[in-house]
């Protein structure tokens, strides 16, 4: 949110995007890391 806050031109600091984020009970998107799982699947 912060990055494409940014990328919008809107001057705001990283902590008060965290802050309403927890606020609002929105998680960010972790790119390039694939999803754990608990076990292998076989396919």
């Amino acid at each position: 949110m912060w990055r494409q806050l940014r990328h919008e031109g809107v001057n705001v600091a990283h902590s008060n995007v965290e802050q309403l984020m927890l606020r609002l009970e929105v998680r960010g998107v972790v790119q390039g890391q694939r999803p754990f799982t608990t076990f292998i699947d076989p396919a």
